[in-house]
């Protein structure tokens, strides 16, 4: 009896570790979003910025557009506008992956919609 017992602990075990290795293999983050989503939208940020001229260095005038925009003409505090203004100047500032597609989602059972990117760098993610 005790041998089935720790047979049936140890094949426990085994499959655990295997459902784990898997699932750390993982690489998709597209997962999160639920199948049941109301609407789903998928932009290719870099993409848009290479068609927009964001990443030209000579294009200023259209990056500080953006950046008055995103700190609503300066309603923001400063420690805010400083990180828009670093993320807009150089987007891999903020963690994300920009060359994986981005994922804006919501549901019908919530009010208001979900975010979901791609991350590049972990530690500039958590720095923000």
């Amino acid at each position: 009896m005790e041998k089935k017992t720790i047979y049936c602990r140890f094949s426990l075990l085994m499959i655990l570790v295997i459902l784990f290795i898997v699932s750390c293999n993982e690489k998709t983050y597209t997962n999160v979003i639920p199948a049941d989503a109301a609407l789903v939208l998928s932009f290719d940020l870099k993409s848009i910025m290479d068609k927009g001229g964001l990443n030209d260095g000579e294009n200023v005038e259209l990056k500080q557009k953006l950046v008055d925009a995103l700190t609503l003409g300066g309603e923001l505090n400063a420690e805010s506008s400083e990180l828009f203004k670093r993320i807009i100047k150089n987007p891999a500032e903020s963690g994300i992956d920009i060359a994986s597609p981005m994922y804006i989602f919501s549901q019908k059972k919530t009010e208001g919609a979900a975010f979901v990117a791609k991350i590049g760098n972990k530690k500039k993610l958590k720095s923000l």
